[in-house]
């Protein structure tokens, strides 16, 4: 969009703001052969639109995972690892997040394998050999020439990576956390793995972000689940992170030793609902911080002042910094006597006084 329109990157940094990707967005609407929104060929559309060869989106992927740091989620991950309480983990990200895991966890390097577009053969022979625990990197690593990103690559995904999957959930359960179901090749392994009679022998659990809608293809993959006899659900969590410490907690044979390393560092936060509008004094309420005393009294100016909004667009022009507001009595307020008079002179005559604060106030 900003190739396209010649604006600087640093203008649309900040695409959290739902007025610029509205702007971004309507601008690609136009065009017409664009994919709607949350179309599941809009990711790899865009990406091949903005980075056309496979060697810019490899060098773009490696800038963004540059000094990515493990979460509380991956930590938990690994202390299940090296328990034996997870053997298998399929991604689609390109990142060393798995590996980094695996290698804090394991002294050594053969006691753990992961898998990728370049090494799919030694993938299976680490699977056939029952080796665990396996990371299967299905989209490939951003080191690969290989790497998996675009609609047309995504539709040719190596087909040895994707048997590792599809054998795998013929014993196995699996869930899935943090994956949108967006690239074909895949959804059409486990649409196909779901016509088994002995495949997901421990359910399909689809974790989405609380409030979010998980893309069609995912709701039909469950209906067709549901529909073979397989225990298939979809599940709201808050974060990657929650979902892990909650996880951890069923398990009741993990050290102390293990479970006070990943506490050490984890603080839980919650988002908790801010409550309706008041409509009873005082206005004002910190639930944070305590308000152990305020002033009794503030200056009162008696004249003849607009509204509150007035009366702030004249300390505005005036450039003082008085602190104040239109209340019946006249503009209530804090500062030097001088400022007022500089600053409202322009509503006639007045008188001050002193106005007495109260907790209604």
């Amino acid at each position: 969009y900003c190739a396209d329109q010649s604006y600087p990157l640093h203008l649309f940094s900040n695409l959290t703001d739902p007025g610029l990707r509205e702007q971004i967005q309507n601008y690609f609407d136009a065009q017409g052969d664009c994919p709607v929104v949350d179309s599941p060929e809009e990711y790899s559309y865009y990406f091949e639109r903005a980075f056309s060869s496979p060697g810019d989106r490899s060098k773009y992927i490696a800038k963004q995972t540059l000094g990515m740091q493990l979460t509380y989620g991956h930590k938990v991950m690994g202390v299940l690892m090296r328990n034996a309480h997870l053997n298998l983990i399929f991604t689609t990200n390109f990142d060393k997040a798995f590996e980094n895991v695996a290698s804090s966890h394991f002294q050594k390097l053969e006691s753990w394998y992961a898998a990728d577009l370049d090494s799919a053969d030694n993938g299976i022979k680490f699977f056939q050999t029952n080796k665990r625990p396996l990371i299967v990197k299905l989209h490939g690593d951003y080191f690969s020439d290989k790497i998996k990103n675009t609609t047309d690559e995504l539709q040719i995904q190596d087909k040895k990576l994707r048997d590792i999957l599809s054998i795998s959930l013929d014993t196995n359960g699996l869930c899935v956390m943090g994956y949108s179901g967006r690239d074909k090749s895949i959804m059409d392994v486990l649409h196909e793995s779901i016509k088994k009679a002995s495949s997901f022998s421990n359910g399909l659990f689809w974790f989405i972000r609380s409030g979010s809608q998980p893309l069609p293809e995912v709701q039909s993959l469950i209906i067709a689940a549901k529909a073979n006899g397989k225990q298939a659900e979809i599940i709201e969590i808050e974060t990657f992170d929650t979902a892990w410490g909650d996880i951890i907690k069923g398990f009741d044979n993990i050290s102390q030793d293990d479970l006070e390393s990943l506490n050490q560092h984890y603080h839980r936060i919650n988002h908790q609902p801010l409550p309706d509008v008041g409509k009873k004094y005082p206005l004002l309420r910190l639930n944070a911080i305590p308000i152990l005393e305020y002033p009794a009294t503030a200056r009162l100016y008696k004249c003849n002042a607009g509204n509150t909004k007035d009366v702030k667009d004249h300390i505005t022009k005036s450039k003082t910094e008085i602190l104040a507001i239109r209340k019946l009595a006249g503009i209530v307020g804090f500062g030097p006597d001088s400022d007022f008079k500089d600053t409202f002179k322009d509503y006639g005559d007045y008188d001050t006084d002193l106005f007495q604060i109260t907790e209604k106030d």
